[in-house]
Order: C-alpha cells, then sequence, then structure tokens
C-alpha cells in the first residue's frame, strides 16, 4: 500500500506545478506554495479511496488547493481590493435579479446596464475575486470545497482556466471570463464578441485542450 500510494504522488506532482500558479502574487514564494501543496498532495494519496470510484487527480486538486488556501488564509496572503469586492456584490445581485426577470442569464450589455459598471469593470471584479470566492462555493455551485471529492471535471477545466488567463490573448481571455466565471451561454458569449456560436464553441474547445496538454500531469 505505500508504494501505491508513492506512486500517486510521483504521477501527480504536476497538480501542485498547476495550483501554485494560481496563487503567485500573494507574496508566497513558489518554493513554499511547492511545499504547501505538496502537503496537499500527500494527504490526498493517504486519504484517497479507489471504491467511490472518484478519479485520484479530481480528489487531489481539491486537497492540494485547500491545503494553499488554508495557508494563505491563516497568513493573511489573500487580498482582494474593496472596489472589485463591492463592484462583484453589485454583479452577483445584478445577475440575479435579471435572471429571475428575464427567465434566463443575462448578457454581459445588460448586466452591465442593471449594475452601473463598464463591461471590462464586469470581467475584471469578476476576474479579481474569481480566486478567492470560487472556492468558498459548494461543489454542485462550481465551486472547490477543501476534502471533498465529489467534484465535476468542469471545476479542474476552471481551475486550469483560473490559472492560465494572463496567458490568453484579449479576446481568449474574455471568451473564457464569459463563458467559465460569468457563467454565459455559447450563443450569448458569441454575440457578446461578435463570433458565430460554431466559432465560439471551436475556439474554446481548442483553449482547453492546449490548457490541458500544457498542464497535463507528467
Amino acid at each position: 500500500m505505500p508504494l501505491l500510494k508513492d506512486h500517486l504522488i510521483e504521477e501527480n506532482i504536476g497538480l501542485v506545478r498547476m495550483a501554485i500558479k494560481r496563487y503567485r502574487g500573494f507574496g508566497v514564494e513558489d518554493e513554499d506554495l511547492m511545499q504547501i501543496g505538496s502537503v496537499g498532495l500527500i494527504k490526498a494519496a493517504r486519504d484517497y479511496d479507489a471504491e467511490k470510484k472518484v478519479q485520484f487527480s479530481t480528489y487531489a486538486v481539491a486537497k492540494i488547493i485547500g491545503e494553499i488556501k488554508t495557508y494563505l488564509r491563516d497568513n493573511g496572503s489573500i487580498k482582494v481590493s474593496r472596489k472589485y469586492k463591492e463592484d462583484k456584490l453589485k454583479i452577483d445581485r445584478a445577475t440575479r435579479a435579471l435572471s429571475q426577470k428575464l427567465g434566463r442569464e443575462p448578457k454581459l450589455s445588460e448586466l452591465s446596464a442593471e449594475c452601473g459598471l463598464s463591461p471590462e469593470e464586469i470581467l475584471t471584479a469578476t476576474e479579481a475575486t474569481q480566486a478567492t470566492l470560487s472556492l468558498d462555493l459548494p461543489p454542485e455551485e462550481g465551486g472547490i470545497t477543501p476534502g471533498t471529492p465529489s467534484i465535476e471535471d468542469e471545476t479542474l477545466d476552471r481551475v486550469v482556466v483560473g490559472e492560465m488567463l494572463a496567458t490568453l490573448s484579449p479576446a481568449e481571455r474574455r471568451l473564457m471570463v464569459l463563458r467559465y466565471f460569468l457563467d454565459q451561454t455559447q450563443s450569448v458569449t458569441a454575440a457578446e464578441l461578435g463570433m458565430s456560436q460554431v466559432a465560439v464553441s471551436r475556439l474554446e474547445k481548442k483553449i482547453l485542450n492546449q490548457l490541458r496538454e500544457k498542464y497535463r500531469p507528467k
């Protein structure tokens, strides 16, 4: 059994490297983040139960991020400006109100008019708060709860997308924020970007495939 757990750690160390990129800029060195994330990976290997039919990588991501996030919180490293927090509250309220009124997810332009923020401000506030807010949501709402293995593949996509936004082109970045952080449909995203729905679908798949390949655990 110890050999199996060692194998899980060795085969999935890439998940730690993937996770720490998301938390750069919080005043903690990469080497320290790597050590903290590795503790989460070790705990995941120790506690993993294959009989629950949850992929180890899915389970481990929650443990790794949970360990890093706990450390950052305890050390006061996660800070989001008050403006972004206030803007995100406006966005969330406007989203709920418009969704109830319209019977569908509101478009970015509709959100902008409702909450009095420009589309750029909405995207910026959503991205800035995503690192902390999404992890506080229960898994069924698209978040990651430390130690909880019931996370869908889409949540793993969100983890990868969140950490890689800065490396994407402006058009790619806006597409992924609209799709994954503002939960817009492909048709709404296409209208916002002036693209066809087919083009959005193809570009989204291309980006996700590139990110998965780049960050596939070695």
